[in-house]
């Protein structure tokens, strides 16, 4: 069914954690009748020169992004950068820094299954990758691999959920430090499902940070999330984005690409802050 949406600014693909090929990002998204994306994968932007080149054939606007996992006390919350410079050096650097930081959790998190009765390799996790970046769900599918468990999600419940037995905290740098990474790329820094990260009370803060944007529309919201949060980005005039946090099929638990996102207005708006020809 095509999507009633005009741009999903929220998608994943096999650079992070995401089933999709960033090519297949941009056919799923002209056969749903999307007129833009941005590609969002974790901590990389890996994935974006293909999807851009993708995108460009196709006609079909791009928005380069990213999604970075950043600390907020004892939160962990996610910051979205659109428009970010994904050939800059700094950037570049900054992001091998934090790919090296999951190598060392991923280590831990397959020492604790091997401890637990599951032996697992970070090699074999690490076949599961594309570029290397290492995702938990990559840990999980190499245990479903392996036949010690019947699916993604039986991994989760019993092993490596959060506060579960071979579950090992992600190191993040502040939300501060993510935000300012993602402006000196030229990005535009945007918090990613509020209303899931229960940070409102931080958004103030965020804000003088340099955060510009509130993801308002996203699946994780009912109706009077979407207004809070639209309230929210008015008051502190901030840009209100959306998407679907499209992982691709095969994925248990995640959203349908097209089903979440923002009409041509609220692109426009984002354009603009990113001085892009609107």
């Amino acid at each position: 069914m095509p999507s009633k949406v005009f741009a999903d600014l929220h998608i994943h693909s096999i650079a992070s954690d995401g089933t999709f090929t960033p090519t297949e990002v941009v056919a799923r998204a002209v056969e749903l009748g999307l007129h833009a994306i941005a590609l969002t994968d974790h901590d990389t932007v890996a994935g974006l020169a293909e999807a851009m080149a993708a995108a460009e054939e196709a006609g079909l606007d791009f928005v380069p992004g990213i999604e970075m996992g950043s600390d907020v006390g004892d939160r962990d919350i996610h910051i979205l950068g659109y428009y970010v410079d994904y050939q800059s050096p700094d950037f570049l650097s900054y992001l091998e820094d934090l790919k090296k930081k999951r190598l060392t959790r991923a280590a831990d998190m397959c020492e604790r299954l091997t401890a637990a009765g599951m032996p697992l390799t970070l090699d074999e996790a690490l076949r599961q990758t594309t570029n290397g970046l290492l995702t938990r769900a990559h840990i999980a599918r190499a245990v479903v691999a392996a036949g010690y468990a019947r699916n993604i999600g039986e991994v989760f419940e019993l092993h490596l959920g959060n506060g579960k037995p071979c579950f090992v905290p992600k190191y993040n740098f502040t939300a501060g430090d993510v935000i300012a990474a993602i402006k000196a790329a030229g990005g535009i820094p945007v918090l990613a499902h509020p209303q899931l990260s229960r940070a409102d009370e931080k958004i103030p803060e965020l804000v003088e940070q340099g955060l510009m944007g509130l993801e308002g529309h996203c699946l994780d919201h009912k109706r009077h999330d979407v207004e809070h949060y639209i309230e929210l980005a008015d008051k502190y005039g901030l840009i209100v984005t959306g998407g679907s946090d499209c992982h691709g099929p095969r994925t248990p638990g995640r959203f349908t690409m097209g089903s979440c996102g923002v009409d041509e207005p609220r692109l426009r708006l984002l354009k603009q802050a990113a001085g892009r020809p609107a």
